[in-house]
């Protein structure tokens, strides 16, 4: 498995590929220096304005593609996230608070980040927080989230980039993809909107869908009582198309 921090993160430099289709074209000459082919795809919320550009301007290179609450068309910030939770998640010693909270308090942390990334009631918050914490793979999976977060420095330059450069695009032009695709995404998500899984899936010719019910954006994260279901549908598309 080939995990790629995309310009601006974690020591990629920014000037590798500001753009969606620049970070893209990147993408392709990595696979070239290291001499991969082809790929199977798979990529989710910010990284989806990128994710969809390599498929599109690269088809010869991807087997297939899954998208996981990913972005299709303009993004903007939620305002569900509210000033608070930006400031925590914008800034260094913000999600170094975030990470003591969620070890202290795991359970606490994580209906905090639900509400902030989901448009569910608080009683399907609760019920959705129930079901992860007596999941070990779940409550794993929002540790490790939460601790990639903290190396906030280092992330910094790619998030404002995102934020600039994904608030200026438009729809993308996914009915240009050929692979085949699985579409998968929360109904519930506050963050990338539903509209935006709707809007690849009813565009990509021949795709496939896989709807969250009350999913929220942690979906990226395999936070859902549907977690393993979801897993194994997307292991199936993958290896349906080895």
């Amino acid at each position: 498995m080939l995990s790629v921090s995309r310009p601006g993160y974690l020591g990629t430099p920014l000037d590798t590929g500001k753009t969606p289709a620049e970070q893209a074209d990147a993408l392709a000459a990595l696979l070239d220096a290291l001499k991969i082919e082809k790929v199977h795809l798979m990529f989710g919320s910010a990284g989806g304005a990128s994710g969809y550009e390599f498929a599109i301007r690269h088809p010869d290179r991807v087997k297939c593609l899954v998208a996981m609450d990913a972005v299709s068309s303009q993004y903007l910030l939620s305002v569900n996230i509210g000033k608070v939770m930006e400031k925590l998640v914008m800034s260094g010693p913000g999600v170094e608070l975030m990470e003591q909270m969620s070890l202290h308090f795991p359970e606490k942390s994580l209906q905090d980040v639900l509400k902030h990334s989901s448009l569910c009631r608080p009683e399907q918050i609760k019920e959705q927080v129930k079901t992860a914490i007596k999941d070990p793979g779940q409550i794993r999976m929002f540790f490790r989230m939460v601790r990639s977060m903290t190396d906030y420095k280092h992330r910094k330059p790619g998030l404002e980039n995102d934020l600039d450069k994904m608030a200026r695009i438009g729809d993308l032009p996914v009915e240009k993809i050929t692979c085949p695709s699985l579409i998968v995404h929360g109904t519930h998500d506050s963050d990338v909107l539903f509209y935006h899984g709707v809007y690849a899936y009813e565009n990509i010719p021949g795709a496939e869908c896989y709807w969250v019910r009350e999913g929220s954006h942690l979906l990226c994260g395999w936070i859902s009582p549907r977690a393993d279901e979801l897993r194994e549908r997307v292991v199936s598309f993958l290896l349906e198309h080895k």
